[in-house]
């Protein structure tokens, strides 16, 4: 089954506003927003704790060769905010919102298909070495 980046990160930012996992990875504005924000119920997301800190992992990557492309992700996917929105708490153009958020996608893809061809390499090895 291959999951897409966005699913994925719809559902880490679902399991995030949710308070489930504390990030490796905080923006400023992400904690900002998250400490004065009123809680309500949630829906609850399908991702287990081990995809959601996999997921983590990739964003906190990111975030540290280019911080304002994972500030972006944060805030679009865990505040649930429009693409204005997100400029606006980060002082950036809707469009400039809109080419990091894609750059983001593309990044976490890639990072998942990678992960996905090494785990059907090793599954390969294992099952031609057999028992």
């Amino acid at each position: 089954m291959r999951v897409d980046a966005d699913t994925l990160l719809q559902q880490w930012g679902l399991w995030q506003r949710s308070g489930s996992v504390p990030m490796g990875y905080t923006s400023p504005a992400f904690a900002m927003m998250r400490d004065n924000t009123q809680t309500v119920c949630q829906p609850t997301a399908w991702m287990d704790e081990e995809e959601t800190e996999r997921c983590d992992r990739v964003v906190t990557r990111l975030g540290s060769t280019n911080r304002i492309c994972a500030d972006v992700l944060i805030t679009y996917y865990c505040t649930n905010r429009t693409q204005h929105g997100v400029g606006k708490v980060l002082g950036i153009s809707r469009r400039r919102v809109g080419e990091l958020l894609d750059m983001g996608r593309m990044y976490v893809q890639s990072e998942i298909d990678r992960s996905a061809g090494i785990n059907s390499r090793e599954s390969r090895r294992t099952v031609q070495s057999g028992p």
